[in-house]
């Protein structure tokens, strides 16, 4: 439009060459400035100075070609411009499609297109950043209550197994922590490195097929095999979650999304006991392991088709370091940290009685 405008006033003064002219000019140098700006804003300078170049063209040329055209052949020569114009666009249209339907699978749903044509990055819209969210804290709710059925089938299972308090408490407890926290490293740094959505998918998937497989356990080992199963499946679920959710949502909605994400850890204790119980004296408990498992399978499923990886840093406008520091750095930096020497000291008592009484204090 704003090229149109500036033919209808530049063509009188100019002439129709010079206008021809100015609109190559700024043809050829718009996609070229888009091809090296650095920065959206830029890049919407480069397309509105094309867009003049295109509307000036799509003024000055018929007129042009009208005046130098023999009278006889005059309406052919337009007809056979405009054929031109429309054969373009029809090519343009042609390679929108072959390419943009490869890139539009990298971007998020509910991205107004107008964003990405101005070179804005592919922001996630907000309804689609809270079904993320909802997803996690579903994600999380499973984690928990995974983790805390047990608590309340330990008398069913000692009787039918034949096994001890002390062996009840080797599955409750370093069965399952010492996996869960030796394994918590390696695959956090594979999610900085990989697709986070298929990290969490796969331990999403692991830890209820090994909860749904502890109802098949007809010995004790058979039973700690599962558990450690759990452990590992759990230490691929909060770590890229949090590296999800930041993605996802602004710093100013950060804390306030983290906080509902946690509340799933709550909500799963309380329906860890609740169906455990309930479970263990309607159905038995091997058969509550089973129906406890497989809401999880069917979650992953919709974690790992249903969900995009977000770009690493988009949401604050960055991109991520392609290269990843070393391990032995990701272990010394919080180390330096005095707060978080404190959170750490005070976490691990507190962690020791709150998991003891929640394992032994239920009847």
């Amino acid at each position: 439009m704003l090229g149109a405008l500036a033919g209808t006033v530049l063509l009188p003064r100019l002439g129709h060459r010079l206008c021809l002219v100015l609109s190559a000019s700024a043809f050829v140098a718009g996609p070229l400035w888009m091809a090296v700006c650095p920065n959206w804003r830029i890049l919407t300078t480069a397309r509105v100075v094309a867009g003049l170049g295109i509307g000036l063209g799509a003024v000055v040329s018929p007129v042009y070609l009208g005046e130098v055209a023999p009278a006889a052949l005059r309406g052919r020569v337009v007809s056979l411009y405009e054929l031109l114009i429309a054969a373009g666009m029809f090519a343009a249209a042609l390679c929108n499609f072959g390419i943009g339907s490869s890139a539009d699978s990298a971007l998020l749903p509910g991205v107004p297109r107008w964003r990405i044509m101005l070179g804005a990055p592919a922001l996630p819209s907000r309804g689609y950043a809270r079904y993320v969210l909802g997803v996690m804290v579903l994600m999380y709710t499973c984690n928990y209550l995974d983790r805390f059925v047990l608590t309340m089938m330990i008398q069913p299972i000692k009787a039918d197994l034949e096994i001890s308090d002390a062996m009840i408490g080797f599955l409750m407890g370093p069965a399952f922590a010492f996996f869960y926290t030796i394994s918590g490293v390696p695959i956090a740094r594979w999610a900085d490195r990989g697709t986070r959505t298929h990290v969490i998918a796969l331990g999403l998937a692991l830890w209820s097929a090994a909860t749904a497989a502890s109802g098949l356990a007809r010995s004790f080992v058979h039973l700690a095999l599962a558990r450690v199963l759990v452990g590992v499946g759990e230490a691929a679920g909060s770590p890229p979650a949090h590296s999800l959710i930041a993605d996802y949502f602004p710093p100013e909605r950060r804390a306030r999304s983290i906080a509902l994400y946690t509340m799933g850890a709550s909500v799963g204790i309380g329906l860890g006991y609740a169906l455990g119980g309930w479970l263990s004296e309607s159905v038995g408990w091997r058969m509550s392991f089973v129906l406890v498992g497989i809401p999880g399978l069917l979650l992953a499923l919709v974690v790992r088709f249903g969900m995009v990886e977000p770009p690493r840093g988009v949401i604050e406008g960055r991109s991520a370091v392609g290269e990843q520091p070393p391990p032995r750095d990701a272990l010394r930096t919080p180390a330096r940290l005095k707060t978080y020497r404190q959170i750490a000291i005070a976490t691990s008592p507190y962690t020791l009685a709150s998991y003891g009484f929640r394992m032994w204090i239920p009847p």
